[in-house]
């Protein structure tokens, strides 16, 4: 799940990627965005500023997400 947040007025939607993390999203307006990326097993990925100047095609950078490490702390022992 990708979600945009524009702190400025509160607006925030979310769309859904294909396999490959495409999405198309057409409703955004001008304006400065926070993007959350959110996958099952992965740790969330962030973008803190991105500018959408006009409503046209918008490529983000590559958010690349870690899958998340599960840690088993055994007692010891002794």
């Amino acid at each position: 799940t990708i979600t945009f947040r524009n702190p400025a007025n509160g607006f925030e939607v979310s769309a859904t990627s294909d396999q490959n993390g495409n999405f198309i999203k057409s409703t955004l307006q001008p304006g400065t965005y926070e993007i959350t990326v959110e996958a099952t097993n992965f740790q969330t990925g962030r973008i803190t500023k991105l500018l959408v100047a006009t409503k046209q095609n918008e490529v983000l950078p590559p958010i690349t997400l870690e899958p998340e490490v599960a840690v088993n702390l055994m007692p010891d022992p002794t």
